[in-house]
């Protein structure tokens, strides 16, 4: 018989991946929800220098949160999977590569945000007409 402690290392690891998992889903969704905050930006656009390309990175941006959000999902769903016949197994291929590009999107869409941040911030203003 297995002593407990070697029994409850890979549920223990299962716990902490999901943990993990649902910390990074927290984080791109709350870029996700950023664009609320700048429909005041966007309404003014040309005000503020927003060009459409500059628009595109926004959007480019926010895709790659919103995929990010959905591999975590997908990345739960592969540990669910294997949980309900007992098997406790983070290195399996689908939930190592859904976990990889879950980060990956994330990094990319932080990137593209910081850029468009920057760039937006870089712009020059237009002159309103009065």
């Amino acid at each position: 018989m297995l002593d407990q402690s070697v029994q409850d290392g890979p549920k223990e690891a299962v716990k902490t991946y999901i943990e993990q998992t649902k910390l990074l889903v927290t984080l791109s969704s709350a870029f996700v929800l950023a664009p609320a905050g700048a429909v005041a930006v966007f309404k003014d656009r040309v005000a503020v220098g927003l060009s459409k390309s500059l628009l595109s990175w926004f959007v480019i941006a926010d895709l790659l949160f919103i995929i990010s959000v959905l591999m975590g999902y997908v990345v739960l769903g592969t540990i669910a999977g294997y949980q309900h016949i007992s098997q406790f197994n983070v290195h399996r291929p689908a939930t190592r590569w859904c976990s990889f590009l879950q980060i990956v999107t994330y990094l990319a869409g932080l990137a593209v945000f910081m850029y468009f941040a920057f760039a937006l911030v870089s712009a020059p203003v237009v002159p309103t007409k009065q």
